[in-house]
């Protein structure tokens, strides 16, 4: 009985999480230097001192908002 509305659960909440990564990676008010890439886990930054930058530059703090 549950089963069929556990899979519709599981088929909505991946293409929610499916929307949620394609908006991240449309947003064009990152850094220059800094790249979005999708990945099977989700989303993942790279560019020069993230690590830091995700401290000072509110670009790079806020890029999933």
């Amino acid at each position: 009985m549950f089963k069929s509305l556990l899979k519709k659960a599981a088929r909505l909440a991946l293409k929610l999480a499916d929307r949620e990564i394609d908006r991240i990676l449309a947003k064009t008010d990152r850094p220059a230097d800094v790249t979005a890439t999708r990945i099977d886990a989700g989303v993942v930054l790279e560019g020069p001192a993230l690590k830091e930058r995700a401290v000072t530059d509110p670009a790079v703090r806020d890029a999933a908002r």
